[in-house]
């Protein structure tokens, strides 16, 4: 079906495409490299991963690359925006506070997984409603530009502006957005709090709910994807 690559008539075309079903290209190659390194046979399966790679380095990503660029190269780059999909800088207004006035106790958690793929969501998501007493839905948005981590995960806080300070700083709306507690400084004047995922579950049951004990809004940092990445 793809073999002579990939042809959508416009961005959102591509887009949908992505969430439909192009997704499963990094999901399988992911669970084919999770599979091979834990198997004991490597030789068995020496010739099979060197192909593997080539297809998804030399023809997948090269080849999506290319069809995105054709968009961008389009005007998609002057307007960045796709019909029907939400920005990412709209997300607290969209997703969080919209959640938050749907009653007066409401309480909003929010997990930011730095470098957590949409092809690792759909997977998270099977699961969620296949073991749990809970109902998972997915979405997506369309990222920021420059797609880096400094400015997406400042995007993602309640803001009416995003600027940058002279050393290149992101600021929301003025105020610096890099450390924890720069962000419990934002989120505190929505009766929110910051928390790193890993002092979070390193508390005690008692000890959890007293630290979100009369928050709004919960922000939940999880770098362990990203950290892996960097090392």
């Amino acid at each position: 079906k793809y073999q002579d690559g990939f042809d959508y008539g416009d961005a959102k075309e591509m887009y949908s495409a992505y969430a439909k079903e192009l997704y499963r290209f990094d999901q399988l190659y992911r669970l084919f490299c999770e599979h091979a390194d834990a198997c004991k046979a490597w030789n068995v399966l020496k010739v099979l991963r060197e192909q593997i790679e080539a297809i998804y380095t030399n023809w997948y990503i090269t080849n999506l690359g290319l069809t995105w660029g054709k968009f961008l190269e389009g005007g998609l780059l002057d307007a960045w925006s796709v019909s029907g999909i939400p920005n990412q800088y709209s997300f607290y207004t969209n997703t969080v506070k919209s959640r938050l006035g749907e009653s007066d106790n409401r309480r909003v958690f929010v997990i930011i997984s730095d470098a957590f793929r949409y092809e690792a969501a759909v997977e998270l998501m099977g699961e969620l409603n296949g073991k749990y007493r809970i109902t998972a839905d997915l979405t997506s948005q369309l990222g920021v530009l420059p797609s880096y981590t400094a400015l997406g995960m400042a995007s993602l806080l309640p803001h009416k502006t995003l600027t940058y300070d002279p050393k290149g700083s992101v600021l929301v709306d003025d105020k610096p957005s890099s450390s924890l507690e720069q962000r419990n400084a934002i989120l505190r004047d929505i009766e929110g709090i910051a928390l790193k995922a890993d002092d979070f579950l390193s508390l005690k049951k008692e000890e959890g709910r007293d630290a979100v004990a009369g928050k709004k809004v919960v922000y939940i940092y999880h770098d362990a994807i990203d950290s892996i990445g960097d090392k």
